[in-house]
């Protein structure tokens, strides 16, 4: 069995909303939040009987903890780095700590707080262990995200959905994921309709989950490869995600522009709401015209057109 590093963020209340959505885009294995704020309201609501412990009543009540896991047999200081200087940029005070935790207790517990979500006029993300009554003939995306990133219930990933009911045209559409994940990005699109589709990333794991949540869906025909961009992809798509964070995406753009057909798609998600105007001007240096923005909870989601050479201004 492995074992997961647990590396606990302590931060001020104020910011967990905003520290919540870093570290979900930033960590692709989940997280967990320990918030006290409200405890006892919230028991005496459930109860009225005051049945907390003396211990957790004379906790900081403005303190909050983000536990992000991740592989102990990984490097975790890349991670920590990444978050800092996120954190810092956003002003956000924070202290963080590693320790160890079995990977069966993780594994179980996140579990509980995952059903069925319904995204967009037409998508439907179901939990695999979990039953969803299609009144409507919704399209049922059925997923077990394991420990990689995209079970569908954040911001950005919604976006992204949203955004493809839009632009996917059935049986026209070519279609890459950068940074695939659970492969929910790369499923969804494929029962929109798009036909070539291939999903990337650079995690084994994420590769593996993303497999089997396929063939959960009786798809078979998905190729998801363990690589990146620059490197591993040479085939032209008609529309192209990557839902991941604005300076990476401000990173691959140029090529992205190379692997996108004329007037191809890109859609961008990941976004935070005060780095849209920074990807929006690479995009437009790279020769890339934005069509259309969908924003949510401080995120942003850009698609945007590739147009030939000569029409940049």
């Amino acid at each position: 069995m492995n074992n997961w590093l647990d590396i606990s963020i302590e931060i001020k209340k104020k910011d967990l909303d905003k520290a919540c959505d870093i570290s979900h885009m930033v960590i692709p294995h989940g997280f967990q939040v320990e918030d006290y704020s409200d405890l006892e309201q919230v028991v005496l609501e459930m109860t009225n009987m005051n049945l907390i412990d003396d211990e957790l009543k004379i906790m900081d009540k403005t303190i909050c903890f983000i536990h992000i896991y991740i592989l102990e047999s990984q490097n975790p200081l890349e991670e920590i780095s990444f978050l800092k200087k996120r954190f810092s940029d956003e002003g956000i005070q924070n202290n963080i700590k590693i320790s160890n935790i079995c990977e069966q207790d993780w594994e179980n517990e996140w579990k509980k707080f995952y059903h069925p979500i319904e995204i967009g006029k037409n998508i439907v993300i179901c939990p695999s262990w979990e039953t969803y009554e299609n009144k409507y003939n919704k399209i049922i995306v059925t997923l077990d995200p394991g420990m990689a990133f995209g079970t569908g219930g954040h911001e950005t990933t919604r976006l992204c959905i949203e955004a493809f009911e839009r632009y996917i045209q059935k049986g026209k559409t070519k279609f890459l994921d950068i940074g695939t994940g659970s492969g929910i990005l790369a499923i969804t699109a494929k029962k929109l309709g798009a036909t070539d589709v291939c999903g990337v990333d650079i995690d084994q794991n994420s590769i593996r989950v993303a497999k089997e949540n396929s063939l959960m869906n009786n798809i078979k025909d998905i190729n998801f490869i363990k690589g990146n961009l620059v490197d591993d992809v040479n085939t032209i798509f008609d529309v192209i995600c990557a839902n991941i964070v604005a300076d990476v995406i401000i990173e691959i753009i140029p090529n992205i522009y190379e692997v996108l057909s004329e007037n191809g798609l890109f859609i961008s998600s990941g976004i935070i709401e005060t780095r849209k105007d920074n990807v929006v001007e690479f995009l437009k240096l790279n020769g890339f015209i934005p069509i259309s923005f969908l924003e949510e909870k401080g995120w942003v989601c850009i698609t945007s057109k590739k147009i030939s050479k000569g029409e940049l201004i």
